[in-house]
């Protein structure tokens, strides 16, 4: 077939007509990339490959829109390119690349994310290794991790440092006492401490201590 006109759409895109009635929107980088122009002869062959190098052109654009926005897990990424309808093997192919070229790295992923929710959420270790789960992380990475960033940590004290934080909000008093002390148990326990340390982190923070 041969390319019968080109113009341009926008800015990004330019659209190709053949003289067979075939027509393609590509991205400019791919219609530079393939010296395209007018009466060009082009093999059957060779139109299929500007459909996957265009395909290609635009998954890899969504995935850094994605990443330039924060960091992401491979298979939360994978779940948002799917979302956008692109085909699933295409996916898996620009990840891998993504993979290979250091850009997407779970192990990185999970550190910073459990260093900036631990810390500023005041997560327990529970509830770090949950949300980690949820992004798609294996079980070995966040076993790693989470053994990494709970080092020589004092669950106790984290345990009452997200207490002190959430009594700014909260007045104890004998008539609400029961009430108060069971909704901070269930604070506590939302945010990953086990039974012992949310029991313990309470009654250290009643007394005083």
């Amino acid at each position: 077939m041969k390319i019968k006109a080109l113009f341009k759409k926008n800015e990004n895109t330019i659209g190709v007509t053949f003289d067979d009635g075939q027509f393609l929107y590509l991205a400019y980088e791919i219609f530079l990339k393939n010296n395209l122009r007018t009466d060009k002869e082009i093999t059957d062959e060779q139109y299929e490959q500007l459909i996957y190098e265009n395909r290609i052109y635009f998954i890899k654009r969504s995935a850094f829109n994605f990443l330039g926005r924060r960091q992401h897990g491979e298979k939360e990424l994978y779940l948002k390119l799917i979302k956008k309808g692109y085909e699933k093997k295409l996916v898996e192919e620009v990840l891998a690349e993504l993979k290979e070229k250091e850009l997407i790295d779970d192990e990185k992923f999970a550190r910073l994310y459990i260093e900036e929710n631990m810390a500023r959420k005041m997560w327990g270790r529970k509830k770090a290794e949950a949300e980690l789960y949820k992004k798609g992380i294996n079980g070995q990475t966040v076993k790693k991790v989470l053994d990494e960033a709970c080092e020589g940590e004092d669950v106790l004290e984290q345990a009452k440092s997200a207490l002190n934080k959430k009594l700014k909000t909260v007045k104890f008093s004998e008539e609400n006492k029961d009430k108060i002390k069971m909704k901070l148990f269930r604070f506590l326990m939302a945010r990953g401490f086990d039974y012992g340390t949310a029991s313990e982190a309470i009654n250290s923070i009643e007394q005083g201590v």
